[in-house]
């Protein structure tokens, strides 16, 4: 999970924002169904709020909010 978040990451902070999108909802996919994490763990909501963040980046503001309702 965390190798995903982290390469999205990276990809993100190279610009290459297309990229990292799909690896971060996938680690936020897998983080929230994760017996030790779940959806209230404080790494699942990082991952939240990481993929927020880039969604935002992307003008893609509504699907970001949507990440914290």
């Amino acid at each position: 999970i965390q190798y995903r978040a982290d390469m999205a990451n990276l990809l993100a902070e190279m610009g290459r924002r297309a990229e990292a999108t799909p690896l971060l909802r996938e680690s936020l996919r897998a983080a929230r169904a994760s017996p030790r994490m779940g959806p209230s763990h404080g790494a699942t909501l990082l991952h939240a709020s990481s993929l927020a963040t880039l969604l935002a980046m992307q003008g893609r503001v509504e699907e970001a909010v949507a990440l914290h309702a």
